[in-house]
C-alpha cells in the first residue's frame, strides 16, 4: 500500500514523502521503520522499481517504509532543486529531522 503526504520543511516549504505499508498492514500493530534516503544530493524517489531503492522488499519483510524527497530533490521545480546549492547539509538535514 503506497501513500504520499507532505509536511512543512525548511523555510516552511512543502516537502513530499512516501510511505509503503507492510504486507497485511494492521493499524493496531506497531512496525519497524525503514527510513530510505536517496542520494544525489539532487535526485528523487520515483514511482518505479529500482535495484537500490526497493521499498516493496522492505514492506514484504514487515517494515513500514518512509521516503522523503527533501529540498534539492528533482521533480518539484527548479527552485526546489537549486535551493541546496552550496548548502547540502542545511535544508535537506532539516527536512529529514
Amino acid at each position: 500500500d503506497y501513500e504520499q503526504f507532505s509536511f512543512k520543511g525548511s523555510n516552511d516549504e512543502d516537502v513530499y514523502c512516501y510511505v509503503v505499508k507492510p504486507v497485511d498492514f494492521d493499524p493496531n500493530q506497531n512496525y519497524p521503520v525503514a527510513f530510505l534516503i536517496h542520494g544525489g544530493p539532487q535526485g528523487s524517489f520515483g514511482n518505479m522499481f529500482h535495484y537500490r531503492w526497493n521499498p516493496q522488499a522492505y514492506a514484504g519483510a514487515g517494515y513500514a517504509v518512509v521516503m522523503v524527497d527533501f529540498h534539492g530533490s528533482t521533480g518539484y521545480g527548479q527552485y526546489f532543486t537549486d535551493s541546496i546549492r552550496g548548502d547540502w547539509g542545511g535544508k535537506p538535514l532539516e527536512d529529514l529531522q
